[in-house]
């Protein structure tokens, strides 16, 4: 064997177990070339490098491993089935080198890892632990709400400190960019990329009802289109925000790490939705420091989550494939004339169903009890996940927001105290009170 192709066998395993950091180009430029020579690059291009963070060891297998797939798989041809692409995996891992320990155990996990994803099943419903139960959720429904716990970050920088006790999320203190890495807190595991590629790809593959499915694709890349065309105009380095931050960081070491220290920041969240936003120095209270999960993120990462999820969607050509729309849905407002129906409606769909607590048909239902024929029902509806904060603090601002409300409180509370199940009129009054 030639001392070249022994080289190369000493160094297969290491080369296979690492993994590509993406980052922008002015990251690794910053300390190295002169201000003028800054102005000549693109800072804000993505790139992909290789170096010591990538390496794979069995220490950070667990953190990575999800990275790791989706790199391993984005090596195949774009033709090639997701089994397919898994199968030339385990036909490659038979016949790797291995030349150390840590690397056999490596292999034995991804083996393990790669079998797992064959044979898991394609359950509608993932089951999660939530410390007030059991949390079950759609895969669409969790993808909807982590995308609003993303745009809850990003927007949570602009943003007044909270003045009412039940606003969700809470913001502690006046928002302020966030640079670097930062912190999200969660009861459950979220941002599984991953899992929700394979999930839908299998399900394309075995399914026979296209139409749903791609609809549920086309909402998810609707809403993360949004959240990413809120990054590119709010928080990249050519934005206001960005500049002044750069501007005013200090020369002085202890001055610019205190200042540094100022702009990092925590969203804690319980069963996928924000519950409070802290910064600065309350991120190291021991209360926001106690979750399941604790993911190191950033303003780059949670984009780049959104531009994956977008560019895996795109491959299904859903625009040109869809039945038409159905006709809009309609009633008639008899509760606030003055509100036209659609606005209503979209108020209502982007509070409640965008963000689960609400299914479409439900909303619907209700509309035409609350709004048209202004009777409750029999039986008072359900949230599918209740945060009595958050849903009352989303009447209140559609009360608060009315243009013809003096004098009835009451009527609003009853919007939501005599529709839906663990809510009273007089309750829900008495929160209004709070929120003036």
């Amino acid at each position: 064997m030639s001392i070249q192709n022994r080289i190369s066998e000493i160094l297969a395993d290491w080369n296979f177990f690492q993994i590509y950091i993406e980052t922008k180009i002015g990251n690794i430029y910053d300390d190295v070339l002169s201000t003028d020579e800054l102005k000549k690059i693109d800072r804000d291009k993505i790139i992909r490098v290789n170096n010591g963070d990538g390496i794979l060891t069995p220490e950070n297998w667990n953190n990575l491993k999800d990275v790791f797939f989706i790199q391993r798989m984005e090596r195949h041809k774009n033709s090639y089935t997701q089994k397919e692409k898994i199968k030339l995996e385990l036909d490659y891992l038979e016949r790797l080198p291995i030349n150390e320990t840590d690397y056999k155990i490596l292999k034995d996990r991804y083996k393990t890892y790669l079998d797992e994803v064959l044979t898991k099943k394609d359950n509608i419903k993932e089951y999660q632990q939530s410390s007030k139960g059991e949390l079950y959720l759609t895969v669409f429904e969790r993808i909807m709400r982590e995308l609003n716990v993303i745009a809850w970050a990003f927007e949570c920088q602009f943003m007044e400190a909270s003045k009412s006790v039940i606003e969700t999320p809470m913001l502690h203190s006046k928002g302020r960019y966030l640079t670097g890495m930062y912190f999200i807190t969660s009861n459950v595991e979220m941002l599984k990329l991953q899992y929700y590629i394979t999930y839908y790809t299998n399900r394309f593959e075995n399914t026979n009802n296209h139409t749903l499915l791609k609809r549920e694709l086309l909402k998810i890349s609707e809403k993360a289109n949004n959240v990413l065309q809120y990054y590119n105009d709010n928080l990249t380095a050519k934005t206001e925000i960005v500049k002044k931050f750069q501007k005013n960081i200090p020369q002085q070491y202890k001055a610019r790490s205190k200042y540094l220290e100022i702009h990092k920041g925590r969203i804690i969240t319980h069963d996928l939705n924000p519950q409070h936003i802290v910064f600065a120095e309350d991120c190291k209270h021991p209360d926001w420091k106690e979750s399941n999960f604790n993911y190191g993120t950033s303003n780059n990462e949670l984009a780049l989550f959104c531009q994956k999820l977008i560019d895996f969607i795109k491959d299904f050509e859903i625009q040109k494939t869809l039945p038409p729309d159905q006709p809009n849905f309609t009633f008639t407002n008899n509760f606030d004339k003055a509100e036209p129906p659609s606005k209503v409606y979209e108020y209502f769909n982007n509070t409640l169903v965008s963000k689960g607590y609400l299914s479409e048909e439900d909303l619907k239902s209700y509309l035409i009890s609350a709004f048209q024929n202004e009777t409750p029902p029999k039986e008072k509806i359900t949230f599918s996940d209740r945060h009595i904060g958050n849903i009352t603090s989303i009447f209140y601002k559609y009360y608060a927001d009315a243009d013809n409300k003096h004098g009835k409180q009451e009527d609003y509370a009853e919007l939501l105290g005599e529709y839906f199940k663990g809510f009273s009129t007089q309750k829900v009054m008495n929160n209004f009170a709070k929120s003036k």
